[in-house]
């Protein structure tokens, strides 16, 4: 992991990295976990629906009954990854619009993942 990738990082942010650089368990479990549990609302009226796309490194016994005590339902449904694409169109383009939009006023250089960082 290269720290130069989270130099001037929005506190509370971080990374991590598996020796083989692809995304597994121990990732995926240190995210939920540390940040994503945090970030999350509260749980105890009202369970939370974490929708999982099925990779591999989200499928763990060990994980579901962590999630399960965190009041986490978690549903991984086959061959589904297509009917995610509203979202892509809805949510993540609008946002896609203002983090570009945001980057441009902030600096006139290319974004890159070491002056990612540096746009607030």
């Amino acid at each position: 992991m290269n720290p130069d990738l989270l130099k001037r990082k929005t506190p509370g942010a971080d990374a991590a990295m598996s020796d083989s650089r692809w995304s597994n368990l121990d990732v995926f479990t240190r995210y939920l976990t540390e940040h994503f549990i945090i970030c999350v609302p509260s749980r105890e009226t009202h369970p939370l629906i974490l929708r999982l796309v099925g990779h591999r490194s989200h499928v763990s016994l060990t994980l579901s009954e962590w999630a399960k005590k965190q009041n986490i339902l978690c549903i991984m449904p086959a061959h589904t990854s297509h009917l995610c694409q509203p979202l892509e169109v809805v949510c993540f383009g609008h946002f896609q619009k203002m983090y570009n939009a945001q980057g441009h006023r902030e600096t006139s250089a290319a974004i890159t993942r070491y002056n990612i960082c540096d746009i607030s």
